[in-house]
């Protein structure tokens, strides 16, 4: 992230948080962000919306725990984004 594009990552990550219910660090969890990740993939949210919403979030705990804020403690560290599909399909 660059400083160019800070304030739109921080408004987007604002955002992201207050859909998911701003639970504390400590008590998120892979299974927070999957509830949260099913709830709006039914509302029409885009996967590549999602991915980037999860990748903001698994830096932002990464930070957490390099500043020892947060021990270890990135639950996105192991879950998978959805693969964006584009299926080309000829009749």
């Amino acid at each position: 992230m660059g400083l160019k594009s800070a304030g739109d990552t921080y408004k987007r990550l604002i955002a992201l948080c207050n859909n998911i219910g701003d639970p504390p660090a400590i008590v998120f969890t892979s299974e927070t962000f999957v509830e949260y990740r099913s709830r709006r993939l039914a509302e029409g949210t885009k996967v590549a919306t999602l991915n980037r919403g999860q990748a903001t979030l698994s830096v932002v705990f990464s930070e957490l725990s390099r500043i020892g804020k947060c021990s270890g403690c990135n639950p996105l560290a192991k879950s998978g984004s959805f693969a964006s599909m584009n299926v080309n399909y000829r009749i």
